[in-house]
């Protein structure tokens, strides 16, 4: 055994010791003698699994941290703190730096085995030997005099309960150079010195929470396991394993042969508890029911008083206690569970009668919401509903929706009906989950109500019964009470929203014009931000973008009402509806920045209508960012949405997404099949349906548009014309500028530019007016060369036709492409142009057809259309009058 006093540095460094040859034989002599016994199986790792998954991202961050002198690895068991190891050692042999393993057992508690190894270590990497008597001096004075990087990795130091290692590697981090490092992963809390390493910023930490594994190395997992997981399947898991990587690992198995509960109890039993005392494990199983544990609470459950040094000692060895930051701590989900599990086992009265203690010891300690988990789990309902209805408003308004859902999930769904008003609570929140068969049968549960008579109307308004529910509102709005502003407000919006879907947009004027004719004192914030939205809806539909992107604006930057959050979706259907409006007007960021502030669950509780767009959007700005993978999973989520609504229009909007890009894309065939999957779920289509998200992305739009490009332009022109006709005659100038654009380019592919550069003229000057963007960008690369040709012709005189020159010059840069006007333009083209081509060229503009132009130039036919072709190409043309048209506007013909 070694003092610590000789540890100190200058003594190891001083030379007279270290040189002096008699000692170093004696010291080998030493050594030869020695009784402690070396095994060589601790110096090497265990060996690695084939499918460990690398952990690329914390390997990442140890790798960037080279100041630190110690990484400590500190987690329970399960945590992959020793395949990290192993990788860091491999990442840190790939970079040149030599390592040293110690698996470190009980026996290394004797400081003299614990130095042997190390020494045998170092011996194996040719570190030289020093003159020094004492092993821990030696072990120092190496270390110390050491040239070369390396790194010692000392894995399972929770087998270490002498304080004289302890004191021993604490020494040795003050002697460790900058080209060393300590490594050490432990399922316990150690002795090591820590504070002078943390304040000099030269330890780097990872505790369970670091170790857990993230979304994307779940994801990678499943992978590797060849299984498929939905997002929603995806989130539970990660919530019930709380990223444990051994869990997760027995998750994979289970779903092959469903072992992983028994094969975790197993786990629990022989791994993590094994060791652990008696006592330890009756205060594990009397504070199991606990989500919060602390000191009086763990005290009124088990009847002790030495609960604090209890929390303590679990958490210094590792027993998946995690400290919170309000001072108290909790159980790994999975161990908890497996602690109550083995109570109920063993006691089957005990865990009720823990709920009940807990219970009555949150009351007394002003915690309602606690009190009614444990009483829930007790299964006492009616407990919880004397509990529950005094707290209830309050819960609402602090926005705990999610909890007051899961906790009537619980409830017997007859206990609750006896209540009316938490039964309607229930069916509001069902509602927000778009729960809405389970809704309606709530609501058929129920005695008639006003309430429950206006969720009713909204229920029918966000299944897109716009009929029934046009009626519905009709008759129940006759029927409140004239004081009652909130409930006529909202029946109010939801007749405006039929009205608009109707096609009724005079009435629906009408109706909010109504709303803002009210006293300002005796509308809701919520019937204000409807009101506010539907305007600009309808504003949209109509062609007014410029004017509702100012009206939301506006309306975004006054401050919001603070406290009361209970009527947050108003607002949250309106900033949806701005997205939308952003996006058609280009500004991406701005629409990225509010849709991703948006939480998921309010983009899928306001009605199909902000489902569609708010997903959309978000997949389409997610491909224009190169990012597939996260465009088919907006959509992907869109759909399992749809589904689980029983939303036909959510579902075709999804296939419509993806017919568009791959129609895009060139890939027909992938084209007509997302087509047809949409035309499956195409039976909410009907003529006089006109809801805002659906106006310019229906079947009819993505049909012509595939046929298109695929060179069906006479029947598309055709269909387009009178579909065209008929959104004029509806006031829908939103999908008359997409149909124009659509039969533009038609019109182009017969040959009729003319005609094509007719709708095109019309479809740009109301464009610029308001601000329409993406209706172009949206359609690729063709609108993008015919809107270079109309620019090549028309761009002189594109003031006097009401179209901005710089909202075309914009549009063609957004584009990617250029508009070819003037002097300058001509020459670039000729330049471009051959001789023969331009001769070529003026015979066609004289008339002449192939043969005549091939036998006055002696040429043959066929060198005439590569002719042709080329010149085409060069000019940017459709067709021979097409390029006649631009090389006059060049001024390349006489």
């Amino acid at each position: 055994m070694f003092e610590g006093s000789k540890l100190s540095l200058p003594q190891v460094q001083a030379p007279a010791v270290i040189m002096l040859p008699v000692m170093h034989e004696r010291v080998a002599m030493l050594r030869a003698t020695s009784p402690v016994s070396i095994d060589p199986r601790k110096l090497r790792s265990p060996e690695a699994s084939a499918k460990s998954l690398p952990r690329e991202r914390l390997l990442a961050q140890l790798t960037q941290d080279q100041e630190a002198r110690l990484i400590l690895l500190r987690a329970a068991s399960g945590f992959g703190k020793t395949t990290l190891l192993q990788q860091y050692r491999q990442s840190c042999e790939d970079r040149g730096q030599s390592t040293l393993w110690l698996s470190l057992d009980a026996t290394d508690n004797d400081p003299e085995c614990f130095l042997a190894h190390l020494h045998a270590g170092l011996d194996a990497l040719d570190l030289p030997q020093v003159a020094v008597a004492d092993s821990g001096q030696a072990l120092l004075a190496r270390i110390a005099r050491a040239a070369t990087p390396l790194v010692m990795l000392l894995d399972g130091y929770e087998a270490i309960r002498t304080p004289a290692v302890d004191e021993l590697v604490s020494r040795l981090l003050v002697v460790l150079p900058a080209h060393m490092q300590l490594v050490i992963a432990s399922r316990a809390a150690s002795g090591i010195a820590l504070g002078r390493l943390r304040a000099q910023r030269l330890l780097c930490e990872l505790d369970a929470t670091a170790l857990a594994f993230s979304e994307q190395e779940t994801r990678q997992l499943l992978d590797q396991e060849c299984l498929d997981l939905d997002e929603q399947a995806l989130a539970e898991l990660l919530r019930s394993t709380e990223g444990w990587p051994v869990a997760l690992q027995m998750a994979t198995l289970s779903r092959r042969d469903g072992c992983m509960a028994p094969a975790l109890a197993e786990y629990f039993s022989e791994v993590v508890l094994a060791g652990v005392d008696a006592e330890t494990r009756e205060f594990l199983q009397q504070t199991c029911v606990l989500d919060r544990l602390c000191v009086p609470a763990c005290e009124a459950l088990t009847g002790s008083g030495d609960a604090r040094s209890m929390l303590l000692r679990l958490e210094r060895a590792g027993l998946f206690l995690f400290p919170l930051g309000d001072g108290g701590y909790r159980y790994h989900a999975l161990f908890a569970e497996f602690l109550r599990a083995t109570l109920q086992h063993r006691q089957p009265h005990g865990l009720h009668e823990l709920h009940l203690r807990a219970a009555r010891w949150s009351l007394d300690n002003g915690q309602p919401a606690a009190a009614i988990e444990h009483l829930l789990q007790a299964r006492e309902y009616e407990a919880v509903f004397d509990r529950l209805e005094p707290i209830l408003d309050q819960l609402i308004d602090e926005g705990r929706l999610r909890t007051l859902a899961r906790w009537f999930d619980q409830l017997p769904a007859a206990a609750v009906a006896r209540r009316p008003r938490l039964a309607l609570v229930q069916a509001w929140i069902r509602v927000l989950e778009q729960r809405y068969q389970d809704t309606l049968q709530l609501i058929d549960r129920q005695a008639f109500s006003l309430e429950s008579e206006s969720l009713r109307c909204l229920l029918l308004v966000f299944t897109d019964q716009f009929e029934a529910a046009h009626s519905a509102c009709l008759q129940h709005i006759e029927r409140l009470p004239p004081g009652d502003s909130l409930h006529h407000g909202l029946l109010a919006i939801s007749l405006a929203y039929c009205q608009i879907g109707l096609g009724e947009h005079g009435q629906a004027r009408l109706q909010l014009s109504r709303l803002v004719g009210m006293a300002t004192t005796k509308r809701a914030t919520i019937v204000d931000n409807l009101a506010d939205t539907l305007d600009s809806i309808l504003d949209l539909t109509e062609g007014r973008l410029g004017s509702a992107l100012v009206r939301l604006r506006t309306l975004a930057s006054r401050p919001r009402a603070g406290g009361c959050r209970r009527w947050e979706a108003g607002s949250l259907a309106r900033d949806i509806v701005r997205t939308a409006l952003l996006y058609e007007a280009d500004e991406l960021e701005e629409a990225r920045r509010i849709l991703t502030g948006i939480p998921r669950g309010g983009r899928f509780s306001n009605g199909a209508d902000a489902m569609i767009s708010a997903q959309v959007l978000l997949a389409r700005m997610a491909l224009l960012d190169g990012d597939r993978p996260a465009w088919q999973r907006h959509l992907a989520e869109l759909e399992q949405a749809g589904r689980r609504c029983g939303l036909h229009r959510v579902i075709c909007a999804v296939w419509l997404e993806r017919a568009r890009v791959a129609t895009l894309e060139r890939r027909f065939d992938l084209a007509a099949q997302a087509l047809h999957s949409a035309d499956n779920h195409a039976d909410w289509m009907r003529p006089e349906l006109r809801m805002y998200a659906s106006d310019v992305d229906d079947t009819f739009v993505a049909r012509q548009r595939l046929g298109i490009a695929r060179g069906q332009f006479a029947e598309a022109a055709d269909e387009l014309a009178a579909a065209l006709a008929a959104a004029l005659r509806q006031h829908r100038q939103r999908r008359a500028l997409k149909l124009r654009l659509l039969l533009a380019m038609a019109l182009a592919g017969l040959d009729r530019d003319g005609e094509a550069f007719t709708e095109l003229t019309e479809a740009l000057r109301l464009a610029a007016h308001e601000g329409f963007i993406r209706s172009f960008l949206d359609e690729g690369a063709g609108l993008a060369r015919l809107l270079q040709r109309w620019a090549v012709v028309h761009q002189t005189q594109a003031s006097s036709l009401g179209v901005r020159p710089e909202f075309l010059a914009g549009l063609l840069r957004r584009f990617g492409v250029a508009a070819v006007t003037g002097v300058s333009g001509a020459v670039e083209a000729a330049a471009h142009l051959t001789s023969r081509e331009l001769d070529v060229l003026r015979l066609l503009a004289a008339g002449h057809r192939n043969r005549n132009i091939a036998e006055r130039m002696s040429l043959s036919e066929h060198t005439v259309k590569t002719h042709l072709r080329n010149i085409n190409a060069k000019l940017g043309a459709n067709g021979r009058t097409a390029a006649i048209a631009i090389a006059r506007a060049l001024q390349l013909l006489d």
